[in-house]
């Protein structure tokens, strides 16, 4: 579905790849015979996948996200999707942050909030007992590269967590639910 609204028809594929900490990214290809369907999706717009035919009711929403790029021929539309990640990737930050003895999660809440997109926000810690270093710098970074900085230094501890967008496309911080124990020795 694009826009709410609109439903897309030749549907030829959906491919949907997942990583830790980064965007999710979706690439969509549809049936353009003749370019029928060119110039009816543009960058920007909003796109929402359901795992099932249009014959069930209530079928269940997989991703929600934007268009972030479009590849026409005149035989196939292959429109590429990402998260609301996505959005944090577009975005430089200009100016150095100011923090001190700052908690990793407060930084990377004020990151988030910060942006000029303002990606919808769900469930982000508020603590990760970790204190940034001083010297981290995050000026001529994007958002998410920041913010993926942050996260590499908060993993090497034992208190792991990752960021993620969910299938409503509202971003959220939290701890892992099932953090790396070392197998004990018999």
């Amino acid at each position: 579905v694009i826009n709410g609204s609109l439903n897309l028809q030749g549907v030829m594929a959906v491919s949907m790849t997942r990583s830790f900490n980064t965007p999710t990214s979706v690439q969509i290809d549809l049936n353009n015979m003749a370019g029928r369907r060119s110039g009816t999706i543009r960058e920007g717009d909003t796109v929402q996948i359901y795992a099932s035919p249009r014959t069930w009711a209530n079928p269940p929403l997989v991703f929600t996200g934007f268009v972030s790029d479009i590849m026409e021929t005149s035989q196939v539309i292959q429109i590429m999707c990402l998260d609301s990640m996505g959005w944090l990737e577009r975005e430089t930050i200009k100016s150095e942050l100011t923090y001190f003895q700052a908690d990793a999660a407060s930084v990377i809440r004020d990151i988030v909030a910060n942006s000029a997109y303002s990606p919808p926000i769900g469930r982000l810690l508020a603590q990760t007992f970790v204190i940034l270093p001083a010297g981290m710098s995050f000026k001529n970074k994007t958002r998410l590269k920041a913010i993926q900085s942050i996260l590499n230094l908060i993993n090497s501890t034992p208190n792991k967590v990752s960021l993620y967008a969910d299938e409503k496309g509202v971003l959220n911080l939290v701890r892992d639910p099932y953090p790396q124990v070392p197998p004990v020795g018999l």
